[in-house]
């Protein structure tokens, strides 16, 4: 498992075999649209991290997980942008993008706003540093 593990939480889903749908809120086509969306959200965030492992050290890693748990704790998006910007540096500056799957919807603004002002906002990470799966 990697260090990065504990940052994804993963919610344990309901039994999907029930024959009729219940009626207190809960539509079974949203259900199944949300977790394709969590699973696809997931799979993204495990990519990122192996990208990480490739390019940071055991210590950036660990700074890192510590940032975005800060940030999860109530660390304001402007802050957190700041020591991103610092961790990653110019020469990792193309893994910004790929924070966006950390970033809730309420912060999603300030975010891509960072992004282009750093002029990050279009950069991919370079197809070798990908892993297949």
């Amino acid at each position: 498992m990697c260090a990065g593990a504990g940052l994804v939480a993963v919610y344990d889903s309901e039994d999907e075999s029930e024959a009729e749908p219940r009626h207190h809120g809960r539509d079974p086509v949203k259900k199944q649209e949300s977790q394709a969306v969590t699973e696809e959200a997931v799979a993204v965030v495990q990519q990122y991290m192996q990208v990480m492992h490739s390019l940071v050290n055991s210590e950036e890693l660990r700074q890192f997980a510590t940032l975005v748990k800060e940030y999860r704790d109530r660390m304001p998006i402007a802050k957190f942008c700041g020591k991103l910007d610092a961790l990653f540096g110019e020469e990792r500056l193309f893994m910004l993008p790929g924070m966006r799957a950390f970033i809730p919807a309420t912060d999603q603004f300030y975010f891509e706003s960072f992004l282009q002002e750093k002029g990050a906002s279009e950069l991919k990470i370079p197809s070798h540093l990908l892993v297949s799966s």
